[in-house]
């Protein structure tokens, strides 16, 4: 599970393992090849088994990625004696697929200009997380998005149930239309995107979310801070909702330690 403390541990950008800029998704070749040698937690010796490495690309233009997570959980039945009653936990044996996603890149002009899909293939059905037109190589490591995309703000933790992804919406469940820019001019990183964002309302293409972020890394660890103005009133009676805050992450010897806070206002 590659989680943003690995970023944070090695001092790389989103943009070094990952095709999305912000973080998450299809993995570059980097990527890929750190995720098979940096990562696993055991490996056969290279002299006892004939070692390979499964790259992303499919040849010049074309490259693929896929995650798979699937569990086999195993409740064991109870019976208990409560207040003059026999009563029954019954026990079950299941299997779950709770991360199935599948990732593609179309490279249209080598370098600078290529079509991106993620798409969740479960579970609870299929949906296209992002379906974008990515511009690269721009000055400054700027790049440009402009299709469906994940908003970036904050901290992108795998887990969209953690508290801070879950309450200010800013998870892989919530996507939006709309272009993004942003730049990695040495140690900085930002970005900005401009999106219809209606608090899942729908939209009448009069108001927009603007949603940004800032910040610097080092080998030590990295600070930055994130606001979202997303204007959704209207004869529907919806609001405007204001989200900002900070994030921080530092090294402390073999522990990476994240933080973020943030606050939420409706008006």
């Amino acid at each position: 599970m590659a989680e943003p403390h690995l970023a944070v541990r090695e001092g790389f950008a989103c943009s070094q393992c990952h095709t999305n800029r912000t973080g998450g998704g299809k993995r570059t070749a980097f990527g890929a090849t750190y995720s098979q040698v940096a990562l696993p937690a055991w490996r056969p010796a290279p002299d006892t088994v004939p070692l390979g490495f499964v790259a992303p690309n499919l040849g010049d233009y074309v490259s693929l990625g896929a995650d798979l997570r699937v569990q086999h959980v195993t409740t064991l039945g109870a019976r208990s004696y409560f207040e003059g009653k026999w009563l029954d936990a019954p026990g079950g044996n299941t299997l779950r697929m709770p991360v199935a996603n599948l990732y593609g890149e179309l490279e249209l002009v080598k370098g600078y200009l290529s079509v991106y899909l993620d798409e969740k293939l479960g579970p609870e059905g299929a949906s296209a997380r992002e379906l974008m037109l990515l511009v690269h190589g721009l000055p400054l490591g700027g790049y440009a998005k402009a299709g469906r995309i994940l908003l970036p703000y904050g901290l992108r933790l795998a887990d969209d149930e953690a508290f801070i992804r879950q309450v200010t919406g800013f998870n892989y469940g919530n996507q939006d239309l709309g272009v993004e820019i942003g730049a990695e001019p040495g140690p900085v990183f930002i970005s900005a995107a401009l999106s219809n964002g209606t608090l899942g309302g729908t939209d009448t293409n009069e108001r927009k979310q603007l949603t940004a972020t800032i910040g610097v890394r080092a080998r030590w660890g990295r600070i930055g801070a994130s606001y979202s103005w997303n204007d959704a009133s209207g004869p529907e009676g919806l609001l405007v909702r204001q989200v900002g805050g900070g994030f921080a992450a530092v090294n402390v010897g073999r522990l990476t330690v994240l933080t973020e806070a943030d606050v939420v206002v409706d008006t």
